[in-house]
């Protein structure tokens, strides 16, 4: 999977790990605040307005969930 680092440089990473966190704002997914997540990839500029919203992420939970996450949700 390819990334961008702290400095907006594009990395390859093999595997990233987080924690989902909907800091309360999304009723469908707060349930699942706390859990553990893999990040597949980042989402392109055609799969959302990244100068809007920011950075977003195709994550998938341990029992096989898959959805979109901002940024700020993977910690």
């Amino acid at each position: 999977m390819i990334m961008r680092d702290e400095d907006n440089i594009l990395r390859e990473v093999t595997e990233m790990k987080k924690i989902f966190d909907t800091h309360g704002n999304d009723s469908e997914l707060n349930e699942r605040s706390g859990q553990e997540v893999e990040v597949i990839r980042e989402l392109t500029d055609d799969e959302c307005d990244k100068a809007e919203v920011g950075n977003m992420f195709h994550i998938r939970f341990n029992d096989g969930y898959e959805t979109d996450a901002f940024e700020d949700e993977l910690m």
